[in-house]
C-alpha cells in the first residue's frame, strides 16, 4: 500500500486466530498462516504489528532469522514489529516488579529480550508494570515505587537499543486504579 493510502499509522496487536478442527490456530503455526495474517492486517491499512516476546523463537524457526522474518513482513506491506509485549511470568519471590530483590533477574530478562529482538525494527517494549492484583496487594506507595524503579532502570537500558518502554495496564494488573 502506498504511503498516502495508509489510513492507520499504528500497529496491530496480534490477537488474531482462525478456527481449526481442534480449536483456535495461531498465525505462528506456519508460514502460510503468517502470510495470510500479514496480508489481512496490511490490507486494513496497518503498517506494523505488535507481538509477544515468546514469538521471537517461532519467527526464527519459521524464517531462519528475524531479519528474514522482517523481510517477509515487508514484502506483504508490514514494515516491522513496532511493539514487543514483554510477557513476564510474575511469580512471588522470583519475579515480581514490586519486590526489589527480584529486579536484577527481571532486568536481565528484559535485556535478553531486547537483544534477541534485533533486526525486527522494534521501537516499543510493552510491559505490564506489576503482577496481578492478588499478588501485589496491598498496593502501597513503596510497592509502586519499586515497580517504577525497575521499569525506569529497564527504560534507560532499552534506550541504548533505540527502544522505549511503554506500560500496558489492564484489569488484572496490580496497579490499575487512577489513585495508584
Amino acid at each position: 500500500m502506498t504511503e498516502p493510502n495508509r489510513k492507520l499509522r499504528f500497529a496491530y496487536m496480534d490477537h488474531w486466530r482462525i478456527d481449526g478442527p481442534q480449536g483456535y490456530v495461531s498465525q505462528y503455526s506456519s508460514v502460510k498462516l503468517f502470510d495470510s495474517f500479514l496480508k489481512q492486517v496490511s490490507a486494513l491499512g496497518f503498517e506494523a504489528i505488535e507481538t509477544f516476546d515468546f514469538h521471537l523463537g517461532v519467527l526464527i524457526d519459521l524464517f531462519g532469522s528475524l531479519a528474514n522474518a522482517r523481510a517477509f513482513m515487508q514484502e506483504r506491506g508490514i514494515d516491522r514489529v513496532l511493539g514487543l509485549f514483554h510477557a513476564v511470568m510474575y511469580r512471588n519471590g522470583v519475579s515480581q516488579a514490586h519486590e526489589p530483590a527480584t529486579h536484577d533477574g527481571l532486568f536481565n530478562h528484559a535485556l535478553h529480550t531486547v537483544k534477541s529482538a534485533e533486526g525486527l525494527g522494534v521501537q516499543n517494549l510493552i510491559v505490564m508494570p506489576a503482577g496481578q492484583y492478588h499478588d501485589v496487594e496491598p498496593v502501597t506507595d513503596e510497592r509502586i515505587r519499586a515497580c517504577a524503579d525497575l521499569w525506569s532502570r529497564v527504560g534507560k537500558m532499552t534506550l541504548d537499543y533505540g527502544i522505549k518502554v511503554c506500560c500496558h495496564h489492564e484489569f488484572y494488573c496490580g496497579i490499575h486504579h487512577a489513585e495508584e
